[in-house]
């Protein structure tokens, strides 16, 4: 079970007036996963930015969370770009990976709404995964090409201690342990 912990809209409403206030932002940019995950919630805080806040703003989003009442919310909230956390367009080596499990008919579903909406969006990508080989990056090249994203942001995979992915790396001789470590 995972637990997530969300403020309220009026706490978050309540910052984003202060931040336009004392710092003249003309732009928000939510650096938050989830944030579109809770769509009650997003309903209430679309409504509430809307009518207070009434700025730009970009947004992360997760795959899994998306409909497409999200995207039209978004959009008529003012969102001008939404990135979503893809990581790679083969779809085996993001269930058996990176224990992703959203298909990529869905991701393509997202993207005509995106496009019927005329909301940009991007695809993040990360580099070197384990388990990638030729045919699969030209996989996701292909997946990435036929979905047509704004933008492509790739990164680079960073191992972080006690994740599942590192032991996955040493299974495959990717590291070696005094590199873990």
């Amino acid at each position: 079970k995972i637990w997530v912990r969300r403020r309220s809209v009026s706490n978050v409403i309540l910052e984003l007036l202060w931040r336009k206030e004392a710092h003249k932002s003309r732009h928000i940019v939510f650096m938050d996963d989830i944030f579109t995950s809770d769509l009650k919630w997003l309903r209430e805080f679309m409504g509430e930015y809307k009518k207070r806040i009434r700025l730009t703003f970009n947004c992360l989003a997760h795959p899994s969370f998306e409909q497409e009442e999200t995207i039209a919310l978004l959009k008529d909230g003012g969102c001008t770009l939404i990135d979503f956390g893809l990581q790679t367009g083969c779809a085996d080596i993001r269930r058996s990976i990176l224990q992703r499990y959203e298909k990529n008919e869905d991701v393509m579903n997202l993207a005509k709404a995106c496009k019927r909406y005329k909301l940009k969006f991007a695809l993040d990508c990360i580099l070197n995964l384990p388990g990638d080989t030729e045919e699969t990056i030209k996989e996701s090249l292909a997946f990435y090409n036929s979905v047509r994203p704004d933008m492509v942001n790739c990164f680079p995979l960073s191992y972080l201690p006690r994740t599942g992915i590192v032991d996955i790396a040493l299974r495959k001789r990717i590291l070696k342990r005094e590199q873990v470590d």
